[in-house]
């Protein structure tokens, strides 16, 4: 316990934070300095508000854990924002002299040219993006915050939205590996399987959290972060070996034993991980769709939607060369059907 006299404390109201500054009176108090530092510290120093606490002029004025600055204030790390020129009636350190003046903060000490928009996230100010600019709307929006249906990675942000209906669809399907060289085939459904899906929108897409599941109780959930550009299409499969899986470069890879691309009838369903709202679906068949052995589903360009991909008149067998024996285009742009 300390005494400190009551003419060094005086409390005001500044934004959303308790101020303490310095006036005259006769009269001492007895303040547990813990209590001082808890309150400047948890009342004053809360993220995203105004720092105007306890002046100081001198570091060891300032409660444990805070540091003097140019405004001379007291403040949880250097690196935070100087507070704004003070009222005239508290314009005084302890020792009644005059602070340095806080609208003139010295260059070595301020970061007053960072803040959001500068490509870094700052935590002390509450930022959880920074994509390097002050636009609303692209993911980051102007006070640095992630946009409600975004995801945001690395620094500067790269942010994307989670796909909606039809912005991502599936253009390509291999459920039947085999590689037949004329000794029977040299591939397998548990280390071959792959398909292929394309963004058709012209808005950046983020695959993190999306559900790929079928109608029965197969489902499995993209676990790491995945940005598809417009245009752009990627391939995910059950093995990225490529020496075991056809020589097949993956985008992304799931586990085989959650998710099975039947040989006969089945379905791949996406599903938006933040509405649960279907994305795409292809429920293909051996009656309506192409059924090879070793060629993949390949949806003719012409048909690229979510809604004629549903149609297996607009598909036909993968007749592309690739791996060691088997047909398709993982990765690139399919041929025309015949």
């Amino acid at each position: 316990m300390i005494s400190i006299p009551n003419r060094f404390l005086k409390a005001s109201a500044r934004g959303c934070c308790l101020a303490v500054s310095f006036s005259v009176s006769s009269l001492f108090v007895s303040v547990p300095l813990s209590a001082v530092a808890a309150l400047t510290l948890s009342s004053c120093f809360d993220p995203g508000i105004t720092r105007c606490a306890v002046q100081c002029g001198e570091a060891d004025l300032c409660p444990s854990g805070a540091t003097c600055l140019s405004d001379g204030m007291c403040h949880s790390s250097a690196n935070e924002s100087l507070c704004s020129a003070l009222p005239a009636d508290a314009a005084q350190n302890l020792d009644g002299t005059s602070p340095i003046d806080a609208t003139t903060p010295d260059a070595s000490t301020s970061d007053a040219s960072l803040g959001c928009g500068d490509g870094i996230i700052q935590n002390d100010r509450d930022e959880t993006c920074d994509d390097g600019n002050e636009d609303a709307g692209d993911g980051c929006s102007d006070v640095c915050r992630i946009e409600s249906g975004f995801f945001c990675f690395g620094t500067p942000s790269d942010c994307a939205t989670a796909p909606g209906p039809g912005q991502l669809i599936i253009t390509e399907i291999q459920k039947d590996p085999c590689a037949d060289q004329g000794a029977g085939c040299l591939l397998n459904d548990i280390s071959a399987e792959w398909f292929e899906v394309q963004n058709v929108s012209n808005v950046k897409l983020q695959l993190l959290n999306m559900i790929i599941r079928d109608d029965g109780i197969e489902s499995i959930t993209v676990s790491t972060p995945l940005t598809v550009a417009p245009g752009q299409r990627v391939v995910l499969g059950n093995n990225s070996n490529t020496a075991l899986n056809g020589d097949v470069t993956l985008d992304y890879q799931y586990m085989a034993a959650f998710f099975v691309l039947a040989n006969g009838a089945d379905e791949i369903i996406l599903v938006n991980p933040l509405t649960s709202v279907e994305i795409d679906r292809v429920f293909y068949n051996t009656v309506n769709f192409p059924d090879f052995r070793g060629s993949s589903l390949s949806l003719d360009p012409d048909f690229y939607d979510g809604t004629s991909n549903d149609d297996g008149l607009n598909w036909c067998d993968g007749d592309v060369l690739y791996g060691p024996g088997d047909f398709g285009t993982p990765g690139q742009v399919n041929p025309q059907c015949p």
